[in-house]
């Protein structure tokens, strides 16, 4: 999931009006080089601000990214971005000469209405691996079973930032969940529930997160596998998926071709919990103070282009 924290330090410096961004390499580094307008010069200055970020962002960014997205980034180098800053609102836009992804229909899915951030795109369960503590067996299991040919989507939702994968995979192997057990103890870490007639299937794993007991929930719906990250969680997405509880649609056009799409919302009706910071920034307090400061930001990539949006508040 290295794609949301380009993305996220993509963000934060999203910002002017007819100018451009653009992004290069230099060894194993890449810098966005800010090329503002005359007329951008304040509205830029105001937004940092406003971001809680500093006024050096105006000489570009340098960071780092994993061997793997490193590599993939640097055959597209370099990449425009034309942007405008509008009042309380900026958008951006830009073309890729090489693509390295291929676009997928995406189907629209019911998430909930208290979702923070929602992202369809492929190998997303690898983000996910990494904000969890997996015993073996169930490392084993979920390598061979969390993947779609379809993309995946994952979801952030409510005041405790409970999450979900979801996908699909008709050759999932949901018995293969009863094998997996404790090493210490030998004892089984499985068990069963139900909820509208639906099967819930639980795995208690320990020290994620915050270093609390987890228990994890798999669920299937007609051709979705959604796992969520707590038995709240799961009966909240049983209900969505019911149509007991109201929802919204993620993307809203159903079947759209498109590689990646990100959807951050952070409204005083819901705003991010306490614990999103740590799930997604893995703790990185300013750029936690950065998103704040965002109530919606979108980010859509195609195969040959991208585009986006970032609402203020």
């Amino acid at each position: 999931m290295a794609i949301i924290v380009f993305v996220a330090k993509f963000i934060s410096l999203q910002d002017r009006n007819s100018s451009q961004i653009i992004l290069t390499a230099d060894q194993n580094k890449f810098k966005l080089n800010f090329n503002l307008a005359n007329q951008d010069m304040t509205k830029f200055s105001k937004v940092l601000d406003k971001l809680n970020l500093p006024q050096s962002v105006k000489d570009g960014i340098e960071f780092e990214l994993d061997a793997t997205s490193s590599a993939k980034l640097a055959f597209v180098i370099p990449i425009k971005t034309d942007f405008n800053i509008l009042p309380e609102k900026i958008t951006f836009q830009g073309q890729v000469d090489k693509s390295f992804v291929s676009d997928q229909a995406a189907e629209s899915l019911k998430i909930p209405a208290s979702t923070n951030l929602a992202v369809f795109g492929n190998s997303i369960a690898e983000f996910v691996r990494t904000r969890l503590n997996f015993p073996n067996q169930f490392s084993t299991w979920f390598s061979k079973n969390l993947n779609s040919q379809n993309g995946q989507y994952f979801i952030v939702f409510g005041a405790n930032s409970d999450f979900a994968l979801v996908f699909k995979n008709p050759s999932i192997d949901i018995d293969g969940l009863k094998n997996i057990k404790d090493v210490k103890s030998n004892q089984s870490l499985y068990k069963e529930e139900s909820i509208d007639n639906i099967k819930l299937y639980l795995l208690k794993l320990s020290e994620s997160l915050d270093e609390k007991d987890l228990t994890i929930v798999f669920f299937q719906e007609g051709d979705w596998t959604f796992f969520a990250s707590s038995r709240e969680a799961a009966q909240e997405l049983v209900k969505i998926q019911k149509s007991q509880i109201p929802s919204i649609n993620f993307p809203l056009k159903n079947n759209s071709l498109i590689s990646l799409i990100l959807l951050y919302r952070n409204s005083d009706k819901n705003p991010i919990g306490e614990n999103f910071p740590q799930l997604i920034f893995a703790g990185n307090g300013g750029l936690a103070k950065t998103m704040d400061q965002i109530e919606e930001f979108e980010f859509i990539l195609k195969k040959d282009k991208f585009s986006g949006l970032i609402n203020l508040k």
